[in-house]
């Protein structure tokens, strides 16, 4: 398997834990990263389905 191949199926790993709300500091300490910015900011992405349950989250909060 090459390295592009691996490195997707880490970033597919990474986006189901975030869907599966696993917190990030478990999902840092999983990839074996040192720095929660490289978790955040490399391996996370807008799910547009997790997107809109959070916006209906925050829309609860006003009605």
């Amino acid at each position: 398997m090459g390295y592009k191949k691996f490195h997707s199926l880490r970033h597919t790993y990474t986006t189901r834990l975030f869907e599966a709300d696993v917190p990030p500091n478990t999902v840092k300490e999983l990839l074996g990263h040192s720095d929660i910015n490289t978790t955040m900011n490399i391996y996370t992405h807008v799910m547009e389905n997790k997107k809109v349950v959070d916006v209906d989250k925050i829309n609860h909060l006003f009605a």
